[in-house]
């Protein structure tokens, strides 16, 4: 192709290769991420346009396939590295079980549809089959959000996955080595090298593992070189087993399984390291692959696609139902288990990756890879989402509230305008059981530091809190150098051991399409308490509190922590206190107050269904302080709707002060250890809710014709 200034396409000048390489693996999934749309298919894509079947912008030459392979072998590493034991051993039977079904029924179905129906040689059948045995925990961080992620289903599906992803890797290394000859040593002497390779791998690493450790304790560097160093050996010994080498990847990662701590700052950089790098790498690479015109416009692989997604969906729901029979399950605890295990991604990319370089598939299958995917996220995030809301309302409420550390404040400061009413709300909704003072973060870089503009900020904190009757000594004052304010909070509150943010409202700005908004991105980076205000009048003027709560709010981890809060905020401010919400929600919330000691003033006004603007804006009179209860995506009381009914009041031409609460969440457990390549289709639980709206919306408009006609 003609060359444009110095630049030829496709691309041959390394520099010029890894700058488009980096640009896409920066902007795809933040673009991605706005259409809801799983970032594994959006590098995929952005491979697929940018590669030889598209634009031509970059060759799948050798040296971008060096790159690919290191990626399929980080993958694989990181799958062991990141696997869950605990509740394999806590549930040993039914974990086995349900291993054993989710790996036996979708593969003896899928060989029996492709190689007696559809008529698929023996090898390639077997491999294709096994790829429907696969799953990834996509929707785990749905059940942790809704706080069930202790239940028995969830535990069982988590240990399941180290069966029968092994399994299908052992499947993959015998077809491996019976198509590539490698060692000619037959399917007795694979058996026997598989054997050693296994022995030698999860004996020798880990006691090579802590010896290193304990040798260069405190040699971050050097500890992170050697785990690296250990899963190129074991890939490199695989190939000499003749094995492929992502088997000694995948074992290597099981080895150092137990001696590396799932949030150690080693993990954290490992998983940094592959999500950043070398495992986009492999995304791209098999975007490059897929010719778009066969995919887009040709009806066979969108057939395949459909074909596989059948498959994959019928035979994960078999298994689950199997596990329920066996062991007595509720239905619900069924469809739980089948939406964690019916997604499918990074495992079975690797798998159909080698089986396409080894011919045992052809292009129809590795296009119609695709379309399983992306149907597959959806259908598990659906139904995760909707069977697991409805587990969640079975279970016992918990009497005590989520913190277990002491209440810590934190205020980021910023605007001048605001922090008189933000510093008056935190000194007030303080509990005054509490020692710990106030913090206030104020975030800048050393100009803002040099020119004064943080110290006059905090000299406004102090004035507030002289104005407020308080001593100086209750405010402690943070600064962090740092240009992401959302990283530099939840720093903080990791740091600080918070226990909630009282943030002000900052509307939107220009960055917030790609980059998101501040209280989006703290709200899904930390599990705690947050209160975003709009406060104009003063809190100790007359006037009461409208408390707003959605339908389920009860069920919510931090329900009681909110209402201690509320409570020693009226107590303050000595207003009475106006509940309205729905009927449960209510109840208990009568029940903490009749318990509290001073007693308050409060009135209930129970509701059915999620309030809407006029029913609230008819309760408000002047100088009332508008308080909702708000919750975070994907948790058991939060529906669309209540953003956009918090939006309106602080959008409102009518000034008003209002408080949205966000109730704190249960902790991530850190023995859980999901990779963000395996949960980053979290985000398509909105797009999910627009989409059953839609549906439900047609189902009904057909069903009035059909009654109309009849």
């Amino acid at each position: 192709m003609h060359g444009w200034f110095h630049i030829t396409f496709p691309l041959s000048d390394p520099v010029q290769i890894f700058l488009l390489t980096l640009l896409i693996v920066l902007v795809t999934p933040l673009l991605f991420r706005k259409i809801k749309i799983p970032g594994i298919i959006g590098l995929i894509l952005a491979g697929m346009l940018v590669g030889p079947h598209g634009l031509n912008l970059l060759a799948n030459d050798v040296n971008f396939k060096v790159f690919g392979s290191v990626g399929l072998i980080y993958l694989l590493f990181l799958m062991g590295l990141e696997l869950d034991f605990t509740g394999f051993k806590k549930h040993l039977l039914q974990t086995a079980t349900f291993g054993l079904f989710t790996f036996a029924i979708p593969f003896a179905t899928g060989f029996y549809i492709f190689h007696h129906i559809l008529d698929y040689n023996l090898l390639s059948s077997l491999l294709i089959a096994s790829s429907f045995s696969t799953h990834t925990l996509l929707s785990y961080p749905i059940v942790r959000r809704l706080g069930i992620n202790k239940n028995t289903a969830v535990t069982i599906t988590i240990g399941a996955t180290i069966i029968t992803d092994t399994a299908v890797l052992m499947v993959l290394s015998y077809l491996s080595n019976l198509v590539g000859q490698k060692s000619g040593l037959g399917i007795y002497g694979v058996s026997i090298a598989l054997v050693l390779l296994i022995v030698l791998t999860l004996w020798g690493i880990p006691r090579l593992g802590r010896w290193f450790f304990k040798a260069n304790k405190g040699d971050s560097q050097n500890q992170f070189v050697f785990v690296l160093t250990i899963a190129f050996l074991s890939s490199f010994a695989s190939q000499l087993f003749g094995i492929e080498p992502i088997i000694g990847a995948f074992l290597s990662g099981l080895a150092l399984n137990r001696i590396i701590p799932a949030s150690s700052q080693l993990m954290n950089r490992l998983a940094f390291f592959g999500h950043a790098l070398f495992i986009p790498f492999f995304l791209l690479s098999i975007g490059m692959i897929i010719d778009p015109v066969k995919i887009f416009g040709s009806f066979a692989s969108f057939q395949m696609g459909l074909i596989l997604l059948s498959i994959g969906i019928l035979t994960k729901f078999l298994a689950a139902w199997a596990c329920q029979i066996v062991f007595r399950m509720t239905s619900l605890q069924r469809n739980l288990m089948f939406g964690l295990s019916s997604s499918h991604a990074a495992a079975i990319l690797a798998v159909l990756l080698v089986g396409y370089r080894l011919e045992l598939i052809n292009e129809e299958v590795l296009n119609g890879t695709l379309i399983f995917i992306l149907g597959s996220c959806l259908v598990s995030s659906f139904v995760t989402e909707k069977y697991g809301k409805k587990l969640a309302l079975t279970e016992p409420i918990a009497e005590t509230p989520v913190r277990s550390i002491p209440e810590r404040i934190l205020v980021p400061v910023s605007n001048p305008e605001t922090i008189p009413s933000l510093t008056e709300l935190a000194c007030l909704m303080k509990d005054p059981a509490s020692n710990d003072p106030v913090f206030f973060l104020a975030v800048g870089t050393d100009e803002d530091i040099s020119s004064g503009r943080i110290q006059r900020n905090f000299q406004t904190v102090y004035h507030t809190v002289v104005n407020l009757g308080l001593e100086r000594e209750m405010v402690h004052p943070v600064t962090l150098v740092d240009v992401n304010i959302s990283q530099a909070i939840l720093r903080s509150v990791n740091e600080l051991m918070i226990s909630k943010i009282i943030m002000g409202w900052s509307g939107s700005t220009g960055t917030d399409f790609l980059f998101g908004k501040l209280r989006d991105n703290v709200l899904s980076g930390t599990e705690r308490m947050v209160v975003i205000t709009r406060l104009i009048r003063y809190l100790s003027l007359k006037g009461r509190m409208i408390i707003v709560f959605p339908p389920f709010a009860e069920f919510e981890s931090g329900f009681e922590e909110a209402l201690g809060t509320l409570y020693h905020l009226a107590l303050n401010i000595h207003r009475p206190m106006i509940f309205s919400g729905a009927t449960n929600a209510i109840l208990k919330t009568e029940s903490f107050l009749k318990e509290a000691r001073p007693a308050i003033e409060y009135h209930t006004f129970p509701i059915s269904g999620y309030p809407d603007y006029e029913q609230i804006h008819n309760m408000l009179m002047p100088n009332d302080l508008l308080i909702l209860l708000n919750a975070r995506p994907g948790s058991i009381s939060y529906h669309s709707a209540l953003e956009n009914l918090y939006k309106k009041f602080f959008k409102d031409a009518q000034p008003y002060d209002v408080a949205v609460i966000y109730p704190a969440q249960q902790e991530i457990d850190p023995a859980v250890f999901i990779s963000q390549l395996e949960t980053i289709g979290n985000g398509m639980v909105p797009q999910i809710n627009r989409f059953s709206k839609i549906l439900k919306k047609i189902i009904n408009f057909i069903a009035e014709k059909v009654a109309r006609r009849t």
